[in-house]
């Protein structure tokens, strides 16, 4: 059995190793959370202060998004538009997830160093089975990630920019356009969830997930190993405002 705490990189490459071998795939998604009480649910459900509108903020954005960003999608493919709002910082119904387990642990570690973290691993393709009886599947494993086209992931979608739309307890692992280099970089792949139900506490979880914490006392630790291998912030940030950051910085640190 894979270690359930993480202290350095090496016992990340073990939990990843034997994940692929007893979930049987060779794609497994990771998300790191800074606090390890955060629950894995989408940005537009979670509580604040002052309720937000999901279709009110889309709209707005659309609309003022083209003065802001060369590559917009047109103005009917929903799909990409919520990618790049993800990507932005907007609260969406996306949750973001990545193909590499380093890529997950730089997020759980680069912020709040005080609190413990997690990085969660996800089999997609058991994720999907146990949510749509439909899908073309062999054993337990489907023989690839839901498409764009899939009628539930339109319908889920398309429920995001309607006022009064009603929320359904579906979360599904889809296939994304890639419409931003920060998606390249980051191996960036996407949950899309119908509700506020976070994913750790469906039915079965614990047949797609796994869940491994990093205390606080290991995250300065385990930042510079990750920063020693190019897991650093302009690397997954490829824009000036995180070069110019970093330069000026981290730089002090010695970390160059």
């Amino acid at each position: 059995m894979p270690p359930t705490q993480i202290t350095n990189i090496v016992d990340l490459i073990e939990i990843a190793q034997e994940l692929h071998q007893s979930f049987g795939i060779d794609e497994i998604w990771w998300r790191g959370q800074p606090k390890s009480n955060w629950k894995l649910v989408a940005n537009v459900y979670r509580k604040r202060k002052r309720p937000i509108s999901e279709p009110d903020m889309i709209f707005f954005f659309k609309t003022k998004a083209r003065t802001r960003h060369a590559n917009c999608p047109p103005d009917d493919d929903s799909a990409s538009w919520l990618f790049l709002m993800q990507h932005y910082g907007l609260p969406t119904r996306l949750l973001d997830w990545t193909e590499s387990p380093l890529i997950a642990a730089f997020f759980a570690v680069s912020q709040f160093p005080k609190s413990d973290s997690v990085i969660w691993a996800l089999n997609p393709f058991s994720l999907n089975t146990s949510q749509k009886s439909s899908v073309t599947a062999y054993g337990n494993f489907l023989y690839g990630i839901l498409g764009l086209d899939d009628k539930d992931v339109q319908f889920l979608i398309a429920q995001a920019s309607r006022h009064g739309s009603i929320p359904e307890d579906k979360i599904l692992a889809i296939l994304t356009n890639e419409i931003d280099i920060r998606m390249l970089v980051q191996y960036s792949t996407f949950t899309l969830h119908g509700s506020s139900l976070p994913l750790d506490e469906f039915k079965d979880a614990d047949k797609f997930l796994r869940q491994f914490t990093i205390s606080a006392g290991a995250k300065v630790k385990l930042l510079k190993e990750l920063h020693s291998v190019g897991i650093r912030a302009p690397n997954l940030f490829p824009d000036l405002e995180h070069l110019a950051k970093y330069l000026s910085n981290d730089l002090r640190y010695g970390w160059w």
